[in-house]
C-alpha cells in the first residue's frame, strides 16, 4: 500500500496557505478602504430597464464617501412597433371604434444619483433618489383591420403616463482589482439593480 509523503504534503499545504495569505493581503491593500476607486459600467433595473450605464467614485480621497450616477431605460418602446398609431386616443379606440383591448405595456427612462459609503475593503453601500418617466401604451384589435398591422395596433395612454420619484439603495462588491459588482433595489420602476463596473484604483 502506497503511503503518502507527509513532508511533501506539509510543504504543499504551507505553499498554498502562503499563497492564499499573500492574495488576501494584496486584496486588502488594494481595497476600497485604502484606494479610491473610479468606475464605469453597465447597470440594469430588472425587469423593466435593461439598458443602462453607471459610474462612481469613492474611497479615501473623499474620506470614505463617494457619489454614484446612472441612467437607464427600457430596451424597446412600443412607438417602434409597426402597428403604432399616434393620432388615436384611448377614448376613441374604446368608445368611437369599440376596438377590443389586448393588453398594456410601458416604457421607462430614468436618471439617479446616490451617496456611497465605504464599509470595508470589499464592500461599499449606497442610497439615493432619482427621476423616472413612465410612458404607458395600450394595445387594441380592430376587427375591420383598417387600423394598425393586420388590425392590431398600439397607442399611447397619457392618463397612465407620468413622472415618478425613484428611491434606490444597494451595495458595491469588490470582485477583483478592476471589477466591481453591484446589487440593489429600486422603487420606480420596482426592480433589482444589477451592475458590473471596470474600475481604476487610485492612491489618493
Amino acid at each position: 500500500m502506497h503511503r503518502p509523503n507527509l513532508p511533501r504534503l506539509v510543504a504543499t499545504f504551507a505553499t498554498l496557505l502562503s499563497t492564499g495569505t499573500q492574495t488576501a493581503d494584496a486584496q486588502v491593500l488594494e481595497g476600497f478602504s485604502l484606494f479610491t476607486h473610479a468606475g464605469v459600467g453597465y447597470v440594469v433595473d430588472a425587469p423593466s430597464q435593461l439598458n443602462g450605464i453607471g459610474g462612481f467614485v469613492f474611497g479615501p480621497w473623499l474620506d470614505g464617501w463617494g457619489v454614484y450616477l446612472d441612467a437607464k431605460r427600457t430596451h424597446e418602446s412600443r412607438r417602434n412597433e409597426s402597428g403604432f398609431i399616434d393620432n388615436i386616443t384611448v377614448a376613441e379606440a374604446e368608445t368611437e371604434f369599440r376596438d377590443r383591448g389586448m393588453g398594456a405595456d410601458h416604457h421607462w427612462t430614468g436618471v439617479n444619483a446616490a451617496v456611497v459609503r465605504v464599509v470595508s475593503g470589499g464592500l461599499a453601500v449606497y442610497g439615493g433618489a432619482g427621476y423616472a418617466k413612465k410612458t404607458a401604451f395600450r394595445r387594441y384589435y380592430d376587427e375591420t383591420q383598417t387600423r394598425g398591422a393586420f388590425g392590431t395596433y398600439w397607442i399611447e395612454d397619457p392618463m397612465a403616463s407620468g413622472t415618478r420619484l425613484n428611491v434606490l439603495a444597494g451595495a458595491f462588491f469588490r470582485a477583483s482589482r478592476r471589477l466591481v459588482l453591484q446589487l440593489g433595489l429600486e422603487g420606480a420602476p420596482r426592480g433589482a439593480s444589477v451592475g458590473a463596473y471596470l474600475t481604476q484604483p487610485f492612491a489618493w
